[in-house]
């Protein structure tokens, strides 16, 4: 996949968030309870563990995109939704095992919605791709790929969408604890979305089944 994921925006010019951190002291093992979280304004739910905290899900109309570039749209269409960017993220604490690396797990999840209306950016999309020559993330620099690997849908549901998935490790430079994760992107009603779940741990094998887990409750809503 040329070294991509889902996770970078570059190219939503405002859509600047800073992702909360909440420590939060924790043994591994348990198993969070996830509580579905619908954001109505994109038409999708998603079960989300109930301690993450979420960021704002900031959105933008087509006459605000367009307004970006200094060009007033009239069209009744102005105020439907162009882009959207939210987040989640967590930190989860096992006091018994600080100050090891070993203690700490984070955990980050985005999400990325922008309106795909010609079938050459549907295309791209099911692809996981922004361009012929860029995938939809880019992995940062310094970082390296450990391994990464083509996912199926997450569930029958989800099979039918058309979603193309793909699952990675990965290790930043001057990093102790490699990252694991996974990341959707598909076309629903003219629109790509992309979402990706980062978790950097010791114990990879609990992260990847809470990844498994919360992808299985995607849902697409009306």
């Amino acid at each position: 996949m040329g070294g991509g994921s889902l996770g970078r925006i570059r190219d939503v010019s405002g859509l600047l968030l800073a992702l909360l951190l909440v420590l939060t002291p924790c043994a591994y093992g348990q198993d969070s309870s996830l509580r579905s979280y619908p954001f109505p304004s994109i038409g999708l739910a998603l079960g989300i563990p109930d301690t993450w905290a979420p960021s704002q899900l900031v959105t933008t109309t087509k006459a605000q995109f367009f307004a970006k570039f200094g060009w007033k749209y009239g069209g009744e269409d102005g105020g439907d939704l162009w882009s959207a960017f939210g987040s989640f993220s967590h930190v989860d604490v096992d006091s018994s095992l600080v100050p090891s690396d070993s203690a700490y797990s984070t955990h980050f999840l985005t999400l990325f919605v922008e309106r795909s209306p010609t079938l050459y950016r549907k295309w791209l999309c099911r692809l996981g791709r922004r361009s012929l020559m860029t995938d939809i993330d880019e992995v940062k620099a310094g970082t390296t790929v450990v391994s990464e690997r083509r996912l199926p849908a997450p569930s029958p549901s989800a099979d039918q969408v058309g979603m193309f998935g793909i699952g990675f490790t990965r290790i930043a430079a001057g990093a102790r604890l490699p990252t694991v994760g996974r990341a959707y992107a598909f076309v629903h009603r003219d629109m790509c979305y992309s979402i990706k779940i980062e978790s950097t741990s010791a114990r990879a094998g609990d992260n990847e089944h809470l990844h498994d887990r919360m992808f299985r409750t995607l849902k697409l809503v009306e």
